[in-house]
């Protein structure tokens, strides 16, 4: 629609090395506040070096993300009148886009969602962001093991608008779990390295 949010700026060049692929891009109706529509424009992304790693130790048998990112930008129709900010409706921005990311996580079939706990994230552009860790188990179906996964969503609010942040990534490495392995040991990657690099993608977008 005319007016919608302009597309998040991403590192591109960082997802691209590390072997992440935009997989969509969308733009819905996050929420609807009085008199007032939060519209978002999303960009999400999937980890295919993971993904390729797992197909391969399964001989293809398994293919589906471990790891993902996503950025929205959101905006408002009609426009917040003078003296309004997107901070003032910080709070019901939040609820809404958290009780949105539950429902994604289910819709990708991870169960038993968790809430861990709430911290503090100050991104490059020196917002603060409010961030959000949830556990999640993947069922891995075809395997005998499930894989505990940190789900993490970060919210920063601007004067005219505010930017959702989303990533999930294995809480123990995936081979340590599973047993499966790969030639390039992708699947054993640390769990502590695979949340710095999310973290770091967070950090950066704009």
């Amino acid at each position: 629609m005319p007016g919608d949010p302009a597309p998040p700026v991403v590192p591109e060049d960082d997802l691209a090395a590390t072997g992440w692929e935009l997989v969509e891009e969308s733009v819905e109706t996050m929420a609807q506040l009085p008199a007032m529509q939060v519209r978002g424009t999303t960009l999400e992304y999937d980890d295919l070096r993971m993904r390729s790693a797992l197909e391969a130790a399964t001989d293809g048998e398994l293919s589906h993300r471990i790891r993902f990112f996503a950025a929205t930008r959101l905006g408002f129709r009609p426009q917040l009148p003078v003296g309004v900010t997107a901070a003032m409706v910080g709070t019901q921005i939040r609820s809404a886009a958290t009780d949105k990311f539950i429902d994604r996580l289910e819709s990708h079939g991870l169960t038993d969602i968790d809430r861990q706990d709430s911290t503090r994230l100050r991104v490059n552009n020196g917002k603060r962001a409010r961030l959000k860790r949830f556990r999640a188990i993947d069922p891995f179906e075809g395997t005998e093991a499930t894989l505990p996964l940190d789900c993490l969503i970060a919210i920063w609010t601007d004067r005219k608008e505010a930017m959702i942040l989303t990533a999930g990534y294995p809480a123990v490495s995936v081979s340590e779990r599973t047993g499966l392995e790969d030639a390039d040991d992708v699947l054993s990657t640390p769990s502590e390295t695979l949340r710095e690099e999310v973290i770091s993608l967070l950090k950066a977008v704009e």
